[in-house]
């Protein structure tokens, strides 16, 4: 049969041990995201930042940078989406820290980061 949505999680998680098997930590940090992108899109928030986590991990060990402020964004609307406000809030925090020692010029991603965090504030007082 042919793959639906409902497979895209099982299809990008079997992407992750063929990409640690061959040490390529970058690409099974992407892979990881992928996984997490795909459970966000089936509403299993917790499942999301759970692997959003994983794929932070490898780019921490891989040391870049830019790819674990990204994730730390990511996982903070995951868990936005799950109600998990604090949660949100630090990681959303963690994020902006990590853009900010990469570059003392104000950009995008840190503008998108500013705007989750403000939320997670601001949902978290309701």
């Amino acid at each position: 049969t042919r793959p639906t949505h409902l497979h895209c999680p099982q299809l990008v998680g079997d992407a992750v041990p063929l990409l640690r098997s061959v040490g390529d930590t970058r690409g099974e940090g992407v892979a990881n995201h992928g996984l997490a992108c795909a459970r966000a899109l089936m509403g299993s928030f917790e499942g999301a930042a759970s692997a959003g986590r994983a794929a932070l991990e490898l780019f921490r060990k891989a040391n870049l940078i830019d790819l674990q402020a990204f994730e730390l964004h990511c996982i903070s609307v995951w868990l936005l989406m799950g109600e998990d406000f604090e949660g949100a809030i630090e990681a959303a925090e963690e994020s902006l820290e990590l853009y900010m020692q990469e570059s003392s010029v104000a950009n995008a991603q840190e503008a998108a980061v500013l705007q989750t965090l403000v939320r997670a504030y601001a949902m978290g007082k309701e």
